[in-house]
């Protein structure tokens, strides 16, 4: 692969990155300075989907936790919205522990389950990526390629 086109990956690479970081520092500011926050109704039940697939001749089930769950908004209206439910969040509704959504008033389908910040993922990591692959990128336009000077010469 050529050098220019190593340099044009990485690059697009790294915009991607700052790109999604940009977007999820975007997302975290907007719930941080609009976002409610209510306590989830417990839901009534959920659906259990397992997947299967095979592949190598190695058979992989994923299984996946779905419910419709109610909480009170700000304006003391019940409002229903569906999601999949992770095992830290399945847990608390069986321990009867608090579990609480955040979601930005007046917007449609906003609501996103309330844990502890986590920094890596809440853009952190995209902006590693982006750091190390703008490094890469450097680091390629840096190196220097072999040049033919090296090889022997013929005379006629």
């Amino acid at each position: 692969m050529s050098k220019g086109m190593k340099i044009l990956l990485l690059g697009l690479a790294a915009a991607a990155f700052l790109l999604l970081t940009v977007m999820s520092y975007t997302e975290n500011r907007r719930f941080r300075e609009l976002g409610k926050v209510a306590v989830v109704d417990p839901p009534a039940g959920y659906v259990e989907q397992t997947k299967t697939r095979n592949k190598n001749l190695v058979e992989t089930k994923t299984t996946t936790h779905w419910a419709e769950m109610t909480y009170t908004n700000a304006d003391g209206r019940k409002t229903a919205f569906k999601r999949e439910i992770t095992g830290e969040i399945l847990e608390k509704f069986k321990n009867g522990e608090p579990v609480r959504v955040e979601y930005l008033p007046g917007e449609y389908n906003t609501e996103r389950f309330v844990r502890a910040p986590n920094v890596l993922f809440g853009g952190g990591l995209t902006f590693l990526l982006f750091l190390i692959t703008t490094a890469w990128v450097v680091v390629v336009i840096r190196k220097k390629e072999p040049s033919g000077d090296n090889q022997p010469r013929t005379h006629p």
